[in-house]
């Protein structure tokens, strides 16, 4: 089955950004991912996977990128989010509980081997099967 990846991007206190990744049974970093249902849109299955699994109030989302990537061979679309304004305490609250989904905030250069197997196509798919 397709599946569609995502994360959020913060900034921290310096202004460097951070992603929303967990760890798989390797113990390597992976971005959040969920099935593509045909019945809804891809942005509506990333959207969906975030409120449920994570939690996340989806109105406070900004999109910030939207790219193809290959992931260990395997075509993705690749939502990135940001937050709109929210508050300190909030990331602060949603931090917590991502914790306790197994989800953190991690800077590029601790993502490096996640970053390794990313190539990045551009053009995102849309509703395609493959």
């Amino acid at each position: 089955m397709q599946k569609i990846a995502g994360t959020i991007m913060v900034f921290d206190g310096s202004g460097a950004p951070e992603f929303l990744v967990t760890k798989d049974r390797q113990d390597q970093f992976k971005l959040l991912l969920t099935d593509f249902n045909e019945q809804k849109t891809p942005l509506a299955n990333i959207l969906e996977a975030l409120k449920i699994r994570l939690k996340v109030d989806v109105s406070d989302l900004r999109l910030s990128e939207l790219s193809n990537v290959e992931v260990d061979q395997k075509k993705l679309s690749l939502f990135i989010f940001e937050w709109g304004k929210v508050s300190t305490k909030t990331i602060d609250h949603y931090s917590a509980v991502f914790q306790t989904e197994g989800y953190q905030f991690k800077a590029p250069r601790e993502l490096r081997e996640l970053l390794k197997r990313i190539d990045i196509r551009g053009v995102p798919y849309f509703n395609k099967k493959g």
